[in-house]
């Protein structure tokens, strides 16, 4: 299988400081998607191969580069999830790294992952996860009611894109921080989000505005869009050449 990954910076929309990256999977021949909805249709068993050949090549990629203290962000299919839901291992990983695995919400198996007693056990192995694509349903603020600091918590780009243009989203936003202060802003493509996203209490972001996905070495924060709005044009500097901070 061909297959490389793309690093994509996720940032402290306060201080510029890089939480981790988020590994995409990239093929040379196809959309990752349709690729892997391909692996999909062979059923479970491939999709759970596919994961551990992604997650093992995308931290032996970014363990050369990756800063004390990143994370390291790797997306698992449903079908992983479910075996982890059932007293599997997660996929292995280059040692050294501290990863945060990404559970899609929206694919089957992740629902037995996040149970409470399955869940239970996964915080108390150390594994850290973090949710996909929180959308805006009161089912979603619920489950973060329910399961609060036990996880990272990815808001959906249909929530934070353009939200500078949308007030009536800033409530909701400030609700979902108060019961889930480890909020990760997907999808920030605008640099006039980001002062809205901090306001409302969301202290890391993830998106165009922040840093592109890229082949490492040349993954880097815009720092500028940090710094100064929409009103500066954005200055970019090398990320191994920030300090790593959580």
């Amino acid at each position: 299988m061909q297959l490389f990954h793309h690093y994509q910076p996720i940032v402290d929309l306060a201080t510029g400081d890089v939480l981790g990256y988020e590994a995409l999977a990239r093929f040379p021949d196809g959309d990752s998607s349709e690729r892997i909805a391909e692996i999909g249709a062979s059923g479970p068993r491939a999709l759970r191969a596919f994961d551990a050949f992604s997650v093992y090549t995308a931290g032996a990629g970014a363990l050369p580069w990756l800063a004390p203290g990143q994370r390291l962000f790797l997306n698992v299919t449903g079908a992983t999830a479910d075996a982890i839901a059932h007293g599997h291992a997660w996929p292995a990983v280059p040692a050294g790294l501290r990863v945060v695995w990404e559970l899609p919400e929206d694919q089957p198996g992740v629902t037995a992952c996040l149970r409470p007693a399955a869940l239970s056990r996964l915080v108390q192995s150390g594994a850290e996860i973090a949710l996909d694509d929180l959308g805006e349903g009161v089912g979603d603020l619920r489950r973060i009611a329910e399961l609060g600091h036990a996880a990272w918590w990815k808001l959906g780009r249909g929530l934070v894109n353009g939200v500078a243009r949308t007030p009536q989203r800033h409530r909701w936003l400030a609700s979902i921080v108060r019961f889930a202060p480890r909020v990760i802003a997907d999808g920030v493509e605008e640099p006039e989000d980001i002062a809205v996203l901090r306001g409302v209490g969301v202290r890391y972001g993830q998106g165009f505005a922040l840093g592109r996905p890229a082949p490492p070495p040349t993954t880097h924060v815009q720092l500028g869009a940090l710094k100064g709005g929409g009103a500066h044009p954005l200055r970019s500097i090398p990320a191994e050449a920030l300090k790593g901070g959580a």
